[in-house]
């Protein structure tokens, strides 16, 4: 079980799995114990590196683990949902632009 993540702030837009059983095996969605494992970190963790980032998490022993924190510049978004990630991402930027005038 795994998935990577693209966090808004303190929601999580999209997600998508990229391996099983040891092989690359791209798949839309994260499952329900995904989302509920990322959720429960960001409620108790307030630090976010950017305000759109991703965020890696593998099962490893039968229990989920952080495997690591990306850019959302620099990551590849798998099998998110790009229509809900442009629309956050683009929000995200509007409320941005309008807060520097």
């Amino acid at each position: 079980m795994n998935g990577e993540l693209v966090v808004v702030g303190d929601r999580v837009i999209a997600g998508s799995q990229y391996a099983g059983g040891g092989k690359r095996a791209i798949a839309a969605g994260c499952p329900a114990e995904v989302q509920a494992f990322t959720a429960a970190m960001l409620a108790e963790v307030r630090w976010r590196p950017d305000p759109v980032f991703m965020l890696d998490v593998c099962e490893s022993a039968g229990q989920l683990w952080l495997v690591e924190l990306n850019s959302f510049s620099g990551s590849w978004l798998y099998g998110c949902e790009l229509p809900a990630v442009v629309a956050a991402a683009s929000e995200l930027a509007g409320r941005s632009s309008s807060l520097q005038r």
